[in-house]
């Protein structure tokens, strides 16, 4: 394998790398967004339900 090769190798691995953990990490930031979405839902109707309840 010439040097050229090599770096062009190298090259794509850094870059392939870089993508995965922006993948990942755009993929946690989207899980995060769920959760918490998901936890504020919960929280709302846990709220209602106590409302009501004293009425």
């Amino acid at each position: 394998m010439s040097k050229g090769a090599v770096c062009m190798l190298c090259t794509l691995l850094v870059a392939s790398g870089s993508l995965l953990w922006v993948m990942c990490f755009q993929m946690a930031e989207t899980l995060q967004q769920i959760i918490w979405t998901h936890q504020v839902i919960a929280i709302e109707q846990y709220e209602n339900i106590e409302t009501e309840e004293e009425e």
